[in-house]
């Protein structure tokens, strides 16, 4: 994080009145950047802190001015799958004729068909070899069909839809970027393939791609820090090995929301502001 704010900072410093987009993955979190630059006493002047669907969805709009689009919520997603699960003959099915019509289902369902999307892929993409079990292809070529033709029949669009259409426009030429205008995306961001496309497609000239600090972490081989850490049996404290003073605090706890809690109460005894606190985890819907 110190390495991107340092980054942001020296683009505010050489591009000082120029409207600057800063691509975060959520407002709260690009906030938090450009707080931190403020502190550091750094003039933080025209940054907009988007989320790249917040981006897409205005670019859209910019041609299609007489309408507002409305992306389908994730929320609907699972019901659409529910409502397509109980259309289609299950006896037909495959890998999944055992299944059980549940809401965990559903919702895991819709995730992978969104996922699919998101990466570009249509029913007609998908082939028995890139599944581990071959007969799992065409149970998911007609759950991803059936979803299609439910969003094209009802007039709905989900994110992959308006990713494309805000591509499409880019490449035809109808969306104009302003030369004084950079768009902020930091290395680190998880672009999907449909994400990706899009911002390869904007003019090089408006995109500046900021350095985060994974070349720190690069710099330590793993050896280092597992063996030192590969020892331990219960929750103490020990040298990181890294710096000289740093500490790395163990602590077990079971679940995931007493982990975070557990994260929270030792900032809290501490008297670690959040705004100063990176938490590192290994699952984004986990966590």
């Amino acid at each position: 994080m110190d390495l991107l704010v340092h980054e942001l900072g020296q683009v505010c410093s050489h591009h000082l009145l120029e409207e600057k987009w800063l691509i975060a993955p959520s407002l709260r979190v690009g906030n938090q950047w450009t707080e931190a630059l403020a502190r550091q006493g750094q003039t933080v002047v025209n940054v907009r802190v988007k989320t790249l669907r917040r981006m897409t969805i205005e670019l859209a709009e910019s041609i299609r001015t007489t309408e507002r689009i409305d992306i389908l919520s994730d929320t609907y997603g699972p019901m659409i799958v529910d409502h397509i699960w109980r259309n289609l003959s299950v006896g037909r099915m495959g890998y999944f004729s055992n299944q059980e019509s549940s809401a965990a289902f559903f919702s895991s369902a819709y995730r992978s068909l969104k996922d699919l999307r998101l990466a570009g892929l249509d029913s007609d993409d998908l082939f028995p070899n890139a599944f581990e079990v071959n007969v799992k292809c065409g149970d998911v070529q007609s759950l991803l069909w059936a979803f299609e033709n439910f969003l094209q029949q009802s007039e709905l669009s989900d994110y992959a839809d308006v990713l494309k259409v805000t591509h499409k426009y880019i490449e035809e030429g109808f969306i104009n970027f302003s030369p004084h205008l950079l768009i902020l995306v930091p290395q680190s961001a998880r672009l999907c393939v449909l994400e990706r496309r899009l911002v390869e497609a904007i003019p090089d000239s408006n995109v500046i791609e900021m350095v985060v600090d994974q070349t720190a972490f690069q710099a330590s081989p793993i050896s280092q820090t597992g063996g030192t850490l590969s020892g331990l049996r219960g929750p103490k404290l020990v040298g990181s090995g890294q710096r000289q003073g740093e500490q790395a605090n163990i602590f077990r706890a079971v679940g995931e929301i007493n982990e975070v809690r557990q994260v929270l109460r030792i900032c809290r005894s501490k008297r670690w502001s959040l705004d100063e606190v990176e938490v590192l985890y290994t699952d984004t819907e986990c966590y």
